[in-house]
């Protein structure tokens, strides 16, 4: 990408008050699973260093444990663009961000996973031209409230205005 775009350059600034959300999907084994026991091994692997290292430096995906992302190697020369950089935020960032996750409704609610996807296909609509961003945004907010207020009646929630 570096070579395609010369005068192109990747830029890491904090998020205002250095509180982002670094999201990650998240593998387990549902309940329902035929093979348990294999399903733990592979949950196993996919979290494992190697399996992270390897998708890293293989697939180009960020890993989201710190061992990974403190790794020398991405330091070197070869690597400091833009797999460095990328790890040095990430590095400083996530410490700050653990401070704030018992305040941070997506973390604290059994509705968070549900208004995630929701949210992927919602907002996907003003992408594609098939409703304004007002549209889509106005249908985010009501169909959180509605997923929040039927799957955790323990999480109060409000839009505010």
């Amino acid at each position: 990408m570096k070579e395609n775009v010369p005068d192109g350059k990747l830029g890491i600034y904090p998020t205002v008050g250095e509180q982002p959300y670094t999201g990650a999907w998240s593998v387990g084994v549902a309940k329902a699973s035929k093979n348990p026991e294999a399903a733990y091994w592979l949950v196993r692997y996919l979290a494992s260093f190697e399996c992270h290292m390897a998708v890293m430096k293989e697939g180009g995906q960020l890993s989201t444990r710190m061992d990974v992302i403190q790794d020398p190697m991405w330091q070197t020369a070869e690597n400091r663009y833009p797999y460095g950089i990328l790890c040095d935020y990430l590095s400083e960032i996530w410490p700050k961000q653990a401070k704030y996750v018992n305040d941070y409704w997506y973390f604290n609610t059994k509705a968070g996973g549900k208004v995630y996807e929701m949210q992927m296909n919602v907002f996907h609509k003003p992408i594609g031209g098939g409703v304004s961003v007002e549209d889509g945004v106005a249908e985010a907010v009501q169909r959180t409230l509605e997923l929040t207020s039927k799957f955790d009646k323990s999480v109060p929630i409000r839009e505010e205005k």
